[in-house]
């Protein structure tokens, strides 16, 4: 007769945001001794085929002889066994659950069947389907007592697939002081998905101790700089990191694994390099290339950052890569900023004390109330210097003048002002501009001078967005000058606060910002120095200059304001309006 078959154990993983995690079941064995069958039996001639195809890891043989044998002889459950395990070793998941299904019709309480089929709904990503069938399984009492552990790491790993991490803290509680890797691991992911980042990395931090695989400790170190870096605790994570890397203990680990790694953990300058060693073995796709873009980026590789990010783009543009539509457009906005290298300002303002410039960069607007000014200006970022890690330093030239005065005060060419001088943007991820510049007279009523300037803002929502077509939008800006040389003081303020809407009817590119606004100066040259006025407002603001690679790098902002004074001197109220282009 035939010899039994034996099925090899099931191995499931769970995959999380750090690492994987395994359980091992074991497969249930393909007994013929004792299943009354003879050699005269329906069915039997297959079954025997179906065995030997089995042995020989013929799936496909072992799956069509079965069903020969199921067909001759529905009623015998060892048949039905045999192609569940030859479908299940198959990785035919869904065929094998109807086997599964069909079985446990006759026999509900048949806890070996109801782990199989948890395990085949686990493979086919059935995960509440998997919770019912390990619970079912736990509350039949006929579990063997040496697999009761293990069909409940399997319901762990069922909830935490689920996103129900309660129901995985719930199956695993009975063995809450167990220090193993098994137990350890489950529950580090469960606290992590309620957000208890501490409970977390203690067991994270335990069950490291425990691993007894290359693929279990480089599990729990990946998670537990993962945690350290969510916590803001990045230099311990930096430490966690470069420890075991001097140990010798990531020796062999893949260099684009590697690299992903170190950069997880804060490093600069390695993930940089080993990107680049797996970018040169063609081993970089997906997410890593644009993990690699950043690496590039933040050891000053602007070239190589773009051609990461530009690869990214292609990638997400076939399909190959899956990217939220404002996520891939700020890598799009990564590539503009990358590759610039100039750019101008230019800028027609009525009434415009404590009216924020169109961008952080530029230079405030001139002129006072009652008045219209006009000027632009030209910058130019040195190669090497002009960008670095979103430090920016540029050097420019500028020319405002007057075009019109109520208060009948000079106007045309004898008010243009010019200046030439440089700024330092010296925080990567705060918006404060320092800018010295020499201020040289153009029209017989400017000013020969040296102004030192410092300019601060933060925003939400400023920039486009293509994800929805409207969002809330605030910002706030400030800035303070000083004359050295004839010594005056000039600061102004303003915050708005609104919500944006992109105009799609006209243009996905056309965005208007209502908002309310408040804002102020303070000028020495002023008998009342002080100006403190807020009222309603609008901008308009049209995005062009884009192309496949880069997002939009220019604007037109279209803005008009009615101020209520609110204190200090009457150039604090009235009509604020103006035209801003960056480009």
């Amino acid at each position: 007769g035939p010899r039994p078959a034996l099925v090899q154990p099931v191995v499931l993983c769970q995959p999380t945001s750090y690492g994987v995690i395994c359980s091992v079941f074991a497969g249930q064995s393909l007994q013929v001794a004792g299943a009354g069958l003879n050699p005269a039996a329906p069915g039997y001639a297959a079954a025997s085929a179906a065995y030997a195809a089995f042995g020989k890891r013929d799936y496909s043989t072992a799956i069509a002889e079965a069903r020969r044998a199921v067909d001759a002889e529905p009623g015998n459950t060892t048949y039905q066994v045999l192609l569940l395990n030859a479908l299940t070793s198959a990785g035919r998941y869904r065929e094998a659950e109807v086997v599964a299904n069909r079985l446990l019709a006759g026999n509900p309480r048949d806890a070996t069947l109801l782990v199989q089929r948890a395990n085949l709904r686990m493979r086919a990503r059935d995960f509440s389907g998997a919770i019912q069938d390990f619970r079912a399984a736990l509350a039949s009492g006929r579990l063997p007592t040496g697999q009761v552990r293990q069909v409940r790491l399997g319901l762990a790993d069922a909830g935490l697939s689920a996103k129900q991490p309660a129901i995985a803290l719930d199956a695993l509680a009975p063995y809450e002081g167990e220090g193993s890797y098994e137990v350890q691991a489950r529950f580090g992911f469960a606290y992590l998905a309620l957000d208890d980042k501490e409970a977390a990395l203690q067991a994270f931090t335990l069950a490291a101790t425990r691993a007894r695989s290359g693929q279990e400790r480089m599990a729990m170190l990946t998670a537990r700089i993962g945690v350290l870096s969510q916590l803001g605790r990045k230099e311990e994570a930096r430490q966690l990191f470069l420890s075991t890397y001097n140990s010798g203990a990531l020796r062999g680990m893949k260099a684009v694994d590697l690299a992903a790694l170190a950069s997880q953990a804060g490093e600069d300058g390695l993930p940089y390099e080993y990107f680049s060693e797996a970018n040169s073995r063609w081993q970089l796709r997906g997410t890593n290339l644009i993990n690699a873009g950043y690496a590039a980026r933040h050891t000053y590789h602007n070239a190589e950052a773009v051609d990461y990010f530009k690869s990214a783009i292609d990638e997400a543009r076939e399909g190959k890569l899956k990217l939220d539509p404002q996520y891939l457009f700020g890598l799009r906005r990564e590539v503009a900023e990358l590759t610039r290298t100039w750019g101008a300002y230019a800028s027609v303002s009525y009434g415009a004390v404590g009216v924020a410039p169109g961008s952080y960069l530029a230079p405030p607007t001139p002129g006072a109330n009652h008045t219209i000014g006009a000027g632009g200006e030209i910058y130019w970022r040195p190669p090497g210097i002009g960008y670095r890690d979103g430090s920016i330093f540029e050097l420019f030239v500028r020319g405002f003048g007057t075009l019109y005065s109520d208060a009948g005060g000079p106007t045309g060419f004898d008010t243009i002002q010019g200046g030439a001088g440089a700024r330092w943007k010296p925080f990567k991820s705060e918006n404060l501009v320092l800018e010295v510049s020499y201020l040289f007279p153009v029209g017989q009523y400017a000013r020969d001078d040296v102004l030192l300037r410092a300019a601060y803002s933060k925003s939400e929502g400023t920039d486009l967005r293509v994800d929805v077509d409207n969002w809330r939008a605030w910002q706030i800006y400030g800035d303070y000058n000083y004359f050295l040389m004839t010594p005056q003081t000039v600061a102004s303020f303003e915050a708005r606060y609104g919500h944006a809407w992109r105009l799609d009817a006209i243009s996905d590119r056309l965005v208007l910002w209502p908002y309310l606004a408040i804002g102020g100066g303070y000028d020495t040259g002023y008998a009342t120095p002080f100006a403190l006025g807020a009222g309603p407002g609008a901008a308009m603001r049209y995005w062009f200059n884009e192309d496949e690679y880069a997002a939009p790098r220019s604007y037109l902002d279209l803005t008009l304001q009615y101020r209520f004074k609110l204190a200090g001197d009457e150039r604090a109220e009235g009509i604020f309006a103006g035209a801003f282009l960056s480009y």
